[in-house]
């Protein structure tokens, strides 16, 4: 998935202002092409139309947590959106890279937070015996997208 993101910040040394350079990672805001899902399905040679059924269930549930992704994006990028930060050091420039550099990771784990669909995926996969049952695809991605808040097991804690 990519998206670019354009940042700029204003360091302030005294009572002097100086522009920092704005910090460009390979991430567009407000581009609607820009937030995109590539899925690849990797199937033995000669496996049954079943399994292949099965995994395009797995497709399925990625699509569908991917659906409003750009929603979620734009919700979370709306929280960093006129946030101050306070800069200082004798390189404006790179401490302000640091800042929004963690700004960047705590966007970026945000966002992968709320677009996990590996529950979904878990549970589809409970429900289905990883393609070993007979249980209709369609019924088991439906259940899974529907269940999955209330019967996902959570990992165990360490």
């Amino acid at each position: 998935m990519r998206f670019r993101f354009r940042g700029q910040c204003q360091c302030r040394r005294g009572d002097s202002t100086e522009r920092c350079h704005a910090w460009d990672r390979d991430r567009h805001a407000n581009q609607r092409d820009a937030l995109q899902l590539n899925i690849t399905i990797w199937l033995p040679a000669g496996v049954t139309q079943h399994v292949v059924e099965h995994e395009e269930g797995h497709r399925e549930i990625s699509e569908s947590y991917y659906q409003n992704a750009d929603k979620h994006a734009e919700r979370i990028a709306a929280t960093y959106m006129g946030k101050q930060v306070d800069i200082s050091g004798t390189d404006l420039s790179a401490e302000s890279n640091k800042v929004l550099q963690k700004m960047a990771v705590e966007i970026t784990e945000e966002y992968n937070k709320e677009l996990n669909p590996e529950p979904a995926q878990l549970l589809y996969d409970t429900i289905t015996d990883h393609s070993r049952n007979e249980v209709v695809v369609k019924d088991a991605v439906a259940h899974a997208l529907k269940n999955v808040s209330v019967e996902s097991r959570q990992p165990a804690a360490n």
